[in-house]
This record gives structure tokens, sequence and C-alpha cells, in this order.
């Protein structure tokens, strides 16, 4: 049953890649040649675009690989933060067989992902590196950030995915921690959570609360320079770039397969560097109403 839905989930993936494309092809011909990236290979800015939808297509696969690396660092870093303050141990968590689609799991990967492209493209040496000089002294400066977006989020959208991916291996894998023998004889509440849930609450927040503050910003921009853009490229602006969110996700959907088909695998394999690191102990949390 889970692999017929893991088979639906790429079906879709690869019909929203196909449309995509084919929909971005018959756009380039209808766009006068012009040299916009450094890098560019047709001198078409909108099949130059292709080349950049690779990398997002990509990056659900080479973010889930990184991720392998990654997420034990994350274990080490909350060893570091709470040294001697926390005790560490093993939930056992089973897999659930069901796949489901989780927009939040990508969904937020996906804020992450427009947060630091639209923070980048602000850096005058992240836009001298990938647009032409000419392009940059003529252009309005919100259409420069767009078009440095672009390839940008190629990138972020690969750093996203590790990010994200790492906390959801430790949520999987069952690593939780306690404050239990640290608290006593202190007036504090005891707390046990999972480290993976602990990263995810601070990422998601800053994902969340950020891509508004973001948003306000580029938007505020587009407003301030409405006379000197035209008004179908302002209205294209406006009615596509809330989608790109939603466009993001779908290009994320993948990861959810990844993290399914290879769930004893990756837990085990995070297991083994957790007990490299002295986390050896299986916890039963057991909550009893008296």
């Amino acid at each position: 049953m889970a692999i017929n839905k893991i088979k639906k989930w790429y079906l879709v993936f690869f019909i929203l890649v196909v449309l995509v494309f084919i929909l971005n092809f018959i756009m380039g011909f209808f766009i006068p040649p012009i040299k916009i990236y450094r890098f560019s290979f047709f001198n078409n800015v909108i099949w130059d675009t292709l080349l950049f939808f690779i990398l997002y297509i990509l990056s659900p696969f080479l973010g889930y690989g990184l991720t392998y690396i990654v997420s034990p660092l994350f274990l080490r870093l909350h060893k570091f933060i709470f040294r001697k303050k926390h005790q560490y141990g093993i939930e056992d968590r089973p897999n659930n067989k069901d796949l489901k689609f989780n927009f939040i799991r990508l969904f937020f990967p996906a804020l992450l992902t427009i947060n630091l492209a639209l923070i980048l493209s602000k850096l005058d040496v992240i836009r001298e590196l990938i647009i032409e000089p000419s392009i940059i002294e003529n252009a309005d400066d919100i259409i420069i950030t767009m078009m440095v977006m672009i390839p940008l989020m190629g990138i972020c959208a690969v750093i996203s995915i590790v990010l994200f991916s790492a906390i959801y291996f430790l949520i999987d894998t069952g690593i939780i921690f306690t404050n239990k023998k640290y608290i006593e004889n202190r007036p504090i509440n005891t707390k046990v959570q999972s480290i993976g849930s602990w990263f995810l609450y601070i990422l998601k927040g800053y994902s969340g609360i950020s891509i508004i503050l973001v948003f306000y910003e580029f938007y505020a921009n587009i407003f301030y320079s409405v006379d000197l853009i035209d008004p179908i490229t302002v209205f294209g602006i406006i009615i596509l770039w809330p989608m790109m969110p939603f466009l993001i996700t779908g290009v994320f959907i993948p990861l959810l397969p990844l993290l399914q088909r290879n769930f004893e695998n990756r837990k085990q394999s995070l297991l083994k560097k957790a007990r490299k690191m002295g986390i050896t102990s299986y916890f039963e949390v057991i909550i009893k109403e008296s």
C-alpha cells in the first residue's frame, strides 16, 4: 500500500515538472534575446530559468543525501548547549506505514527557501556575481531582486531541505531528552522532549515570522517603485509571487517518500552516531493521571 502511494507522489511530482518545463519552453519563444545572467546559456531569461529549475528538482535528493552528515551535528550541538543539564535517551518509535501528504513538513522548508533567497538577493556581492553589470545599472531594484532570487532559490532549497530533514531524522529516530535528574530539589517543572522537536520549534518560528517581514518589505518596495515598472510586471508580481511558497512545496514532494522508504536505514544510521556520543539508554515515557 505504501509503495503504491510512493509511486503516486512521484507521479504528481513528475507531472508538475513536465508542466513547468513545457510552459517555460513555450514562453521562451515570446521573449526577446537578452543576457541577464553572467552564466547565461541561451541569452533568454525564460530558458535560463529552466536550468535553475533543474536544481529545484534535484534539491530534495541533494538535501536528503547531505542530511546524513548534518543530523548528527544537530545532536552534538544540542548536547553542547545543555551540557550536563539534560539526560538523553532513545524512545522506541515505529515507522508509520501509511504515507500521507504532510503539507507542513514541506511548507516550512519552502518558506525558509524564499526567506534566505530574499535576504541574500539584497547583497551587492551576490548581485554582481549573478547579474550582468549593464542590467544592474539600468534595471529597477525590485526587478534585480527577483532576477537574483530565481537562481538563488535552487541553492537555498538545498540548504532548507538539509536543515529540516536533519530535524525530521532526529524526530523519527526517537532521541529525546529530559531534565528530571537536573531539577531534583529545584523549583522547575519536569520536561521531556524530542531533540528534533526542540530544533523544529525554533526553525519553524524563524521561517514563519521572518517570511512575513521579508514579504512585507518586498511588496512595500513594489508599491514604492510602481511608477517605474510596467503594469503587466507589477500585476504578475502581485499575483504570482504569493503562490511561490506553494509551488516550491510541490517541488519538495519527493522528500516525503524518501523519508518514508528509508525510515529504518536512517534511523539505525543516526542511532549508531548517537551511541558514539554516549546515548545508549532506552526511555519509556509513561503519563499517569492521579
